[in-house]
């Protein structure tokens, strides 16, 4: 009895907060699919060829990066995508949705491989999500759930996406 009115209190407060009904699956342990080290060197030989540069502190952090399979990248990419009521222009805008499913991911899944992508959708300058996967493939992502592809990765050039920088 004590039990179940602490689970009742529980869920209450989550709904307080959260301004949500309570899902335990919001719980569940994040998937964590099997990665595979990929150097700095060669993904920024992969950005290349898509005329992408990258862009990182002056001394850069991270000499290797974990990439998974494109499978595994599909399940994790509803988990990188964020409400669009949270959009702030000048405050909480595209590239820190960008940044926000690039952490996701590195913490989270463990595929630090999911980086903040910067370039252009038509003529507005937009930040967004990239990731090389096991077969040398580079895709997008968005993750600001406001646009009708977000949560579904996507190749280079489509959806009128032309990624100009990386954050490396």
């Amino acid at each position: 009895m004590i039990m179940n009115t602490f689970k009742s209190i529980i869920k209450l407060l989550y709904m307080i907060t959260f301004d949500k009904e309570f899902n335990p699956e919001d719980f569940e342990k994040p998937y964590r699919p099997v990665t595979e080290s990929i150097t700095r060197t060669r993904y920024i030989e992969i950005l290349a060829l898509h005329g992408i540069i990258p862009i990182s502190l002056r001394d850069p952090l991270d000499g290797t990066y974990e990439r998974c399979s494109k499978e595994d990248l599909d399940k994790i990419a509803s988990r990188l995508v964020l409400p669009a009521d949270r959009y702030v222009l000048k405050s909480s805008d595209c590239e820190d949705y960008g940044l926000n499913g690039q952490c996701i991911a590195a913490f989270d899944h463990g595929v630090s491989a999911v980086r903040l992508a910067l370039g252009y959708i038509t003529t507005e300058y937009h930040g967004y999500l990239h990731a090389v996967d096991l077969d040398d493939n580079l895709w997008l992502l968005e993750p600001n759930a406001g646009f009708s592809h977000a949560g579904t990765w996507f190749k280079p050039g489509e959806n009128g996406y032309q990624t100009k920088k990386s954050l490396l």
